[in-house]
């Protein structure tokens, strides 16, 4: 499920708590903790010059060819990418595809280069598509949990303290 439509859903009380991408925008109503960092990694299409190398950093990317998401499936995290990989101005985006799968269908379709996690990578594969980890001083992606400040049940409450206490880790 997307940012948004967790926030959407905890704002209408059918969801206690949510995992989502940070940060979060306009969400002053709900309380967040980042509980973990997700590596990015960028798909190419398998032919592209640089599907050879190690590690990418944002300056590969400088001119290339970008599928990327809908800015309002989760604005904050967007704009972080946007900021951390293309240095706060928008890349050339050739594609906006709806999901990650989508985005890694049309790479192998050569529309682009695609930036996502290595989670969602490590779950998706297509023929003719790499993915390349960002060099280790790229930022890896926030992740956190959110629930409405307003609530205090004591399982949300339990759930919270279980995350805080691994995310001290």
């Amino acid at each position: 499920m997307t940012t948004a439509r967790s926030v959407e859903q905890l704002r209408d009380g059918t969801r206690d708590a949510a995992f989502v991408r940070l940060p979060l925008a306009e969400a002053d109503d709900l309380d967040v903790i980042e509980i973990g960092r997700d590596p990015l990694t960028v798909a190419l299409p398998a032919t592209h010059r640089l599907a050879r190398r190690r590690f990418m950093t944002p300056a590969d990317l400088q001119g290339q060819r970008i599928v990327f998401w809908p800015r309002e499936q989760g604005p904050g995290f967007y704009d972080w990418v946007v900021t951390h990989i293309y240095g706060g101005t928008l890349p050339d985006i050739t594609r906006v595809e709806p999901d990650t799968e989508q985005m890694v269908r049309a790479v192998a379709r050569r529309a682009g280069c695609a930036v996502t996690t290595r989670s969602r990578a490590s779950l998706l594969s297509a023929r003719g598509v790499v993915f390349k980890r960002f060099a280790p001083d790229v930022p890896a992606a926030p992740l956190g949990l959110a629930w409405r400040a307003s609530d205090s049940s004591p399982p949300l409450r339990r759930l919270v303290a279980i995350a805080r206490k691994l995310s001290a880790r």
